[in-house]
């Protein structure tokens, strides 16, 4: 509590939103990749950006949308961003393929995935449930590579399960025209949407989570590369500090939170909108996530990396203390 305070005593009076501001040539430019559209998860991204923190702080933050979380941190680690929203087994895949993207704050304190299917066409309560059935994902999204790790820890084999790759924009369609059974589906994000849709057709969206059968992992965070973390720490930090008070404003009015992301992305439905900042907000570290956003534990983060690794037959994997930094240094 302590911390939080103190990180609001710094931003505390910068209401204003920040446009005139972030003009000013003395702001430092920071490239933030969303890792999907603007939706209830970057709730703390957006409400910082409006109410002038990211200004304050000295940031000019360009927010950008992404295309699915492991081509942004594969972006992020190329250097063509220098913040994004990506998790755990994202970094630990770009480490795999010769990268140094690291993690740098937890945002879920568990994983805020799992699969979305119509209750009124099947009855799916584990994964032993999914044997035979076809699930869409994202081309560039987690779930290709977290399916089948989920699968094979619980007992499922390889092949019992058809996955297909879909261009993200399809996927919720492809689930309540019936072209696939599940897809893959996010609190803070297409979960609150899907089951819109699905009430708007009279159907009725079952979930199952992933964390609920043995995937007790580290959900979404915030990214960088470990140059972008060598070279600019303040920066780094002052971005993770303004964030963080940015999701305790989201949590304390979500309706606000939805109104601000709803200005980015007007064709979104504001009532989907709110319940994806509610839904997040759940997900959130305990206490006041400042000023770095839930530092990474090193026993969780273990548990993390020898899920994944175990879970997808790695014989060589980076070290869990690669995967993370709680520093910016």
């Amino acid at each position: 509590m302590r911390a939080f305070i103190v990180a609001a005593l710094l931003f505390a009076g910068f209401v204003p939103a920040i446009a005139p501001a972030a003009a000013s040539a003395a702001l430092q430019p920071v490239r933030y990749n969303m890792g999907w559209l603007p939706q209830g998860s970057q709730a703390g991204v957006f409400m910082a950006w409006k109410n002038g923190l990211y200004a304050k702080a000295g940031l000019d933050v360009s927010i950008t949308r992404g295309y699915g979380g492991l081509r942004t941190v594969n972006e992020v680690d190329q250097g063509m961003f220098d913040i994004g929203y990506g998790d755990a087994l994202a970094v630990l895949l770009n480490h795999r393929r010769g990268g140094h993207a690291r993690l740098v704050g937890v945002l879920n304190q568990t994983h805020p995935g799992g699969l979305c299917f119509i209750a009124d066409r099947h009855r799916i309560r584990r994964p032993q449930d999914l044997v035979g059935l076809t699930v869409a994902g994202g081309i560039s999204s987690p779930v290709q590579v977290m399916l089948p790790a989920w699968l094979a820890g619980n007992g499922v084999a390889a092949g019992k399960v058809r996955l297909i790759q879909m261009d993200p924009t399809v996927v919720d369609a492809a689930l309540l025209t019936g072209k696939a059974d599940a897809v893959e589906c996010w609190r803070g994000s297409n979960k609150s949407l899907l089951a819109a849709r699905a009430r708007s057709t009279g159907l009725t969206l079952g979930w199952l989570q992933y964390q609920q059968f043995g995937a007790d992992v580290y959900g979404n965070g915030f990214v960088a590369s470990q140059d972008f973390i060598r070279q600019r720490p303040a920066l780094l930090r002052s971005f993770l500090a303004a964030t963080a008070v940015g999701y305790q404003l989201a949590s304390r009015d979500p309706s606000g939170a939805a109104a601000v992301i709803h200005e980015r992305s007007p064709e979104a439905d504001p009532a989907v909108l709110e319940e994806q900042v509610r839904d997040i907000v759940t997900l959130l570290p305990p206490g006041d996530p400042v000023p770095n956003i839930g530092r990474v534990d090193p026993a969780r983060i273990q548990r993390t990396r020898d899920f994944y690794v175990h879970a997808l037959g790695l014989s060589e994997a980076p070290a869990a203390q690669d995967l993370y930094t709680n520093n910016g240094d």
